[in-house]
């Protein structure tokens, strides 16, 4: 899936990754009350189905907690098991007890499902399978999407609210997963991360220089150099990938500015498994805070600017 990522330099700006994330959140919501509200489902519907209310509404909240880990701090290895035990539920339905549900007359309504379900926890725990397995996953968002373009359209001729809701929140969805398929990077930093985790450094790209004004830890070292430490410390977990190796540079230059009031320190993933684990952190580079002792709460997962780090930093000092 990553081998379209040398092309992958583009990152669309902050401020249309959180919007959609938001978007995708308030979908959840959606589908949570189409969930508990069954009379008003089936007014519209004249069936509810709790089932694809759960489904999709899993598929909204794992959207939304992609584009921004920050306002939904959950391991990715959780959305990877939910979502694949999802895709697994929707294939038996629909071997199963999905042809016998008089509603469901669309025979590849839930074949469409495990095919959404299990797109949405490759987006957690990429696999490379291939040029031939990006395609397939190309053609799949790319028919998904065009599918609910054409009914939107139609919809909105005679709209009626929950299906609207619907085709958008579909139509959205395949669009911005055909975008991730094919640039992973554009709208979200974090997916060539978690496989940068799993996977072995890239030895083209060369190992970062540490500034002195930065310590090194790992398993032996990490406890008394970071929870011992008498000032604010500030931790990168970096690993071999592109994207570390441009955040060790600007962790060096806020070292040398914050000197004296902060101290710095860095964390080879592969080098360091205990700190990882204890600090939770399954993806890099990964930046957190320990001050007076303890771990603060937020925490960056994904690429950063000098200055996003700058005010990371500055927040957690006010704290």
């Amino acid at each position: 899936m990553h081998n379209m990522h040398h092309a992958d330099h583009f990152m669309a700006p902050a401020w249309l990754i959180y919007t959609l994330g938001a978007l995708f959140a308030a979908g959840a919501l959606v589908y949570l009350y189409r969930l508990f509200n069954v009379s008003a489902v089936k007014k519209v519907y004249g069936y509810h189905d709790w089932e694809n209310e759960i489904g999709h509404g899993l598929c909204m909240a794992s959207m939304a907690a992609m584009l921004a880990p920050a306002a939904l701090q959950l391991p990715a290895i959780f959305w990877t098991v939910t979502l694949s035990a999802g895709a697994v539920w929707f294939f038996a339905r629909a071997l199963t007890w999905g042809r016998k549900l008089a509603h469901n007359k669309v025979w590849w309504w839930d074949w469409a499902h495990v095919g959404m379900l299990s797109g949405m926890a490759l987006m957690f725990h990429p696999l490379d399978l291939g040029a031939w397995f990006v395609g397939l996953q190309v053609a799949f968002w790319l028919w998904f999407s065009s599918y609910y373009a054409y009914e939107t359209y139609h919809e909105l001729k005679e709209p009626k609210l929950l299906y609207v809701q619907s085709n958008l929140s579909h139509l959205l969805m395949g669009v911005v997963m055909l975008i991730m398929t094919l640039w992973p990077m554009a709208l979200m930093p974090s997916h060539h991360n978690m496989s940068a985790m799993s996977s072995k450094p890239n030895p083209a790209v060369p190992a970062p220089q540490v500034a002195p004004t930065v310590a090194k830890a790992d398993d032996k070292n990490f406890n008394a150099e970071v929870f011992g430490a008498t000032q604010p410390v500030v931790v990168l977990v970096y690993g071999g990938c592109e994207k570390c190796a441009t955040e060790v540079p600007i962790f060096n230059k806020l070292s040398a500015q914050y000197h004296g009031r902060v101290k710095f320190v860095v964390v080879h993933k592969d080098e360091s498994p205990a700190v990882c684990k204890q600090l939770k952190v399954d993806q890099c580079p990964a930046v957190l805070m320990v001050k007076d002792g303890k771990l603060c709460a937020d925490r960056l997962d994904t690429l950063v600017t000098q200055d996003e780090l700058s005010v990371f930093i500055d927040k957690m000092l006010k704290n």
